[in-house]
């Protein structure tokens, strides 16, 4: 008798949405879909959910009028991956984006807020951001109070790579005028 391995049942952008329309994920649960499959994140706890209504405030604040600031959302990247970055940085709609998810054209820069997800958003979530062209992102370490800025997406990869600290300036390339205070994004060190 044979035994059979299993196989992988990876998962279309559009299968995705389905699912969730029809009410399979529950209403408080973070799901995003990366390269065909589901994934679970780990729900935030205070301190994630302050950095972003921190992030949120002072990207509202300078870039209103400019951009549209959208904190958990879902972006569609790719045909099989719909990410759901902690704050994306969108070119301004009239209809706020009522009617479709922002895809890559749309995104002028994703945030990711990271402490027990880090490795894989300098892994994965790096590669595939790269590959779809998303032009600018950064991975905000809450554990080591930086701000990883890559742009310039080759490949799987970003050619540039910054690492702002305490007591620095750092801007989108979209808006160099807008410069945000390290300092006022992550708030006091601890």
């Amino acid at each position: 008798m044979a035994i059979e391995n299993p196989t992988r049942r990876r998962f279309s952008v559009a299968e995705f949405l389905e699912l969730d329309k029809l009410g399979m994920f529950e209403r408080d649960e973070r799901v995003e879909l990366i390269e065909g499959e589901i994934l679970v994140m780990p729900a935030p706890g205070p301190e994630h959910n302050s950095r972003a209504m921190r992030f949120d405030y002072f990207l509202q604040d300078r870039l209103r009028g400019l951009a549209l600031v959208q904190v958990a959302g879902t972006a569609v990247v790719s045909r099989d991956s719909a990410p759901s970055p902690d704050i994306m940085v969108l070119r301004y709609r009239d209809d706020f984006y009522a009617h479709a998810n922002p895809q890559p054209g749309d995104i002028l820069a994703l945030v990711e807020l990271s402490y027990s997800t880090l490795r894989n958003d300098r892994r994965r979530k790096l590669r595939l951001y790269a590959s779809c062209g998303i032009g600018e992102y950064w991975i905000v370490d809450l554990a080591g109070h930086t701000i990883e800025r890559y742009r310039q997406p080759a490949g799987e990869k970003y050619s540039e790579r910054i690492v702002f600290r305490h007591g620095e300036a750092i801007a989108f390339a979209a808006f160099p005028d807008a410069i945000f205070q390290v300092d006022e994004l992550l708030g006091p060190e601890e």
